[in-house]
């Protein structure tokens, strides 16, 4: 999805739009966003349900983005495998997502779901990936959680590990091209930009 919105009811739980059939999907996820907040950015919370509504649950109705909700739709006819949650995390259950991956037919890497807090440790195990979905680098994504905002990373171990703050519930929705991959550039910096730590995040590029 992309787009910027604004002006609405703003009242939690109100419907935004419906998408259409074929780009639905199986289970209610949820997203982390952004949204304006007394005079600055802030973070939102929108959820996707499975008959297409798109839900405004947290933010402001002064502007609403919706760029960078991306999910598999249910009749795309994709493989999933369940994720097996580590270290007291559990799956959090109907009418969410379990906690699961799959790849695309350009073979980029899908996880969606949501999960039960277990520990939170920084760097605590949630779960782990099939190892043709490790990436080359770790992966450091924005996380939906009942505490906003939050973080999560991917490992090139393929463990998805906890970062951010604690909370009840974490919604780990997260795409990404797999260490099969490759022809990638490295961006040239400005402006006093350096990358932060080459050998565990990586070069910033494209």
């Amino acid at each position: 999805m992309r787009g910027l919105k604004k002006g609405g009811k703003g009242k939690r739980g109100s419907v935004t739009g419906t998408l259409p059939v074929g780009f639905r999907p199986s289970n209610t996820l949820i997203f982390q966003n952004n949204s304006y907040d007394t005079g600055a950015s802030g973070d939102g919370r929108l959820d996707i349900n499975t008959n297409g509504d798109v839900v405004f649950k947290s933010g402001t109705n002064k502007w609403y983005g919706f760029d960078g909700v991306q999910f598999v739709a249910s009749d795309a006819g994709y493989v999933w495998n369940t994720l097996t949650p580590l270290n007291t995390w559990t799956q959090y259950g109907s009418p969410y997502s379990d906690v699961k991956a799959t790849k695309d037919n350009t073979g980029r890497v899908h996880v969606q779901g949501l999960a039960r807090e277990g520990t939170v440790t920084n760097g605590t195990d949630i779960a782990n990936l099939p190892a043709s979905y490790y990436p080359t680098y770790t992966m450091h994504f924005p996380t939906a959680s009942s505490v906003l905002p939050n973080a999560s990373d991917v490992n090139t171990t393929g463990a998805i590990e906890s970062r951010g703050t604690a909370g009840t519930w974490r919604s780990l929705q997260f795409m990404y091209y797999p260490s099969s991959f490759s022809g990638w550039t490295n961006l040239t910096l400005q402006n006093s930009w350096v990358d932060y730590n080459t050998a565990t995040y990586g070069p910033a590029q494209y």
